[in-house]
């Protein structure tokens, strides 16, 4: 309990009044695909996840949180109340938590992984909008989605596989800053930046 094995990404849940921290989220994978919980005092809290390939069977209704190389975490509002999302990243899935590690539900499904709209090839990469969208950096889809985590719902999508502008190769990670998005194209060696979607609201 609180060591790792190649941890992956980092989330912090600040207190209601935004000065201090009240929780520290790592997820790792290779060992145990798990998400570790601090205090903000860096005590160790507890975890939860289990490593785990889903099935056709149960991909999207299995309330066990299984993880298959879990990527990257994000604190978001989703209706008014704060969840933890995480890119389930070879079960193709993206998972929307409660703080506690209660699985609310699964978006995408390894029965579906694809690249149609709404369905992923390992996910990686989490970026926020601050409207309860988030952008998604696909690491084998060569694109980056734009998910509605109320409903599950693509708004659309950035970027094709290639070498040339606009083209992907294997993103890797993606932020948001203001009025541009940039990601990681990690197999051309290169950040590519392109417009913020607009935000709802």
């Amino acid at each position: 309990p609180g060591q790792f094995i190649l941890p992956t990404d980092i989330a912090v849940l600040l207190r209601p009044d935004g000065k201090s921290v009240e929780r520290i989220y790592v997820a790792e994978y290779g060992g145990h695909d798990r998400i570790s919980v601090f205090d903000g005092s860096r005590k160790f809290l507890f975890a939860f996840g289990e490593w785990g390939l889903s099935t056709a069977t149960q991909a999207v209704d299995d309330t066990r949180v299984v993880f298959a190389r879990p990527q990257s975490l994000l604190i978001e509002n989703v209706g008014g109340r704060r969840e933890l999302i995480v890119t389930d990243s070879a079960n193709h899935r993206i998972g929307r938590l409660t703080l506690d590690g209660k699985l609310i539900r699964w978006i995408g499904s390894p029965a579906k992984m694809g690249d149609g709209p709404g369905e992923f090839r390992y996910p990686y990469g989490l970026a926020s909008l601050g409207d309860g969208t988030v952008m998604v950096s696909e690491f084998g889809g060569n694109r980056v989605q734009r998910i509605q985590l109320d409903t599950g719902a693509s708004m659309g999508s950035w970027g094709r596989a290639g070498r040339h502008d606009g083209e992907l190769a294997t993103p890797w990670a993606v932020t948001v800053l203001g009025n541009e998005t940039y990601v990681v194209d990690s197999g051309n060696n290169r950040v590519l930046a392109f417009p913020t979607p607009k935000r709802r609201g």
